[in-house]
């Protein structure tokens, strides 16, 4: 599977509670504290607020994403690619349909935190103009004496170009 295959032959579309078992699975090999499935199952209640994606390629879910929309502003809370998907442009699709359907929404902006060491991640957003406004300390952690800052991010949908 080449990167121009999967840009022509992905799907994205909403996340379905049959879905949770290969987001679990991307989620768990994503990230050292994950999400539990009763959050997924929360992000579910809250679909007045909360947008559940999930991009398939042959029928399996390969990436998937979660948004809050809430007034004016967009919150990246949670994105994650197959470990055997990365670096082919999974997550640069997701982005995309991410910020269309922010603007689609009207949002002034798209909201994130990213861990500081993940420099995969910061190198794309800083790739799609996201500017670091912030820091938080210690913000995840990760168990016994773990703790690592959030870099803050945020990408302004409001300018021109």
């Amino acid at each position: 599977m080449d990167e121009l295959t999967l840009r022509e032959q992905h799907v994205i579309r909403l996340m379905r509670p049959e879905d949770l078992d290969q987001v679990m699975a991307i989620e768990r090999a994503s990230f050292e504290s994950p999400w539990t499935k009763n959050n997924f199952f929360d992000e579910f209640k809250n679909s007045d607020l909360s947008t559940q994606l999930v991009m398939e390629f042959d029928n399996q879910i390969i990436a998937f994403a979660i948004i809050w929309a809430i007034m004016d502003e967009c919150h990246l809370a949670n994105i994650a690619v197959h470990p055997d998907f990365r670096r082919k442009g999974v997550a640069e699709i997701l982005l995309n349909k991410i910020i269309s359907i922010a603007r689609d929404r009207n949002c002034r902006k798209i909201m994130l935190e990213v861990r500081k060491s993940n420099e995969p991640a910061i190198h794309l957003y800083n790739k799609y103009c996201f500017e670091k406004v912030g820091l938080r300390k210690n913000y995840y952690y990760d168990g016994f004496m773990r703790q690592e800052d959030a870099v803050l991010m945020d990408l302004n949908l409001t300018k021109e170009g």
